[in-house]
């Protein structure tokens, strides 16, 4: 898949979670039931905004010039990882 085509899937990942933010129903059975396991638990939806974050940073850069500039990527799902 070209980057364009993932880009615009997480954009459309990211639309489904502002709809469940804004306690609008979501378009996809997915995100449908996500919402059903956010409401039943009362997650936040912020680490799902991290992560999608996370995902369009791999589409837009898949190298990183050092291990200090791939730390700097991981936060906040590296922190577990590296004791912080």
């Amino acid at each position: 898949m070209r980057p364009q085509e993932r880009l615009a899937l997480l954009a459309g990942y990211r639309a489904e979670l502002r709809r469940l933010e804004a306690g609008r129903s979501p378009e996809s059975r997915l995100f449908r039931e996500l919402g059903e396991v956010v409401a039943a638990h009362r997650l936040p939806l912020a680490p799902f905004y991290d992560l999608l974050d996370a995902f369009f940073a791999d589409v837009a850069k898949q190298r990183y010039a050092s291990f200090a500039e791939l730390l700097d990527y991981l936060p906040p799902f590296g922190r577990s990882r590296r004791g912080a």
